[in-house]
């Protein structure tokens, strides 16, 4: 499948889904790629092949990052997700508590 039609999609539980919203998006021609970093799942460094990227909730919080699949996830979003042509369009729902938890890292703080 092409570029245009592919999404990164991080859940937080084994069992977790992307939802309605995942449901909408497959119905709309989109081929959705499923990682939870929670059970080990590697997230690509490599995210040419994604149109986007969307990082669901889940019952962690962003400042739980003494959890290991949390501590892989802000250091991917950081790295990875908010480096070169995603930093423009890095745009997600997480809770408040992440944004100020991974701000202060990307000012060296």
């Amino acid at each position: 499948m092409s570029q245009k039609n592919r999404i990164l999609t991080v859940v937080h539980q084994e069992v977790s889904t992307p939802g309605l919203l995942g449901r909408n998006l497959i119905a709309r021609g989109y081929e959705l790629d499923r990682f939870c970093p929670c059970i080990g799942d590697q997230l690509p460094r490599d995210l040419s092949a994604y149109k986007a990227v969307i990082v669901f909730g889940g019952p962690q919080s962003a400042t739980d990052d003494n959890d290991p699949g949390i501590k892989a996830e802000l250091n991917w979003i950081e790295k990875t997700v908010l480096s070169e042509r995603w930093k423009q369009t890095f745009k997600t729902r997480l809770e408040k508590k992440t944004t100020e938890n991974i701000k202060p890292r990307l000012l060296g703080k």
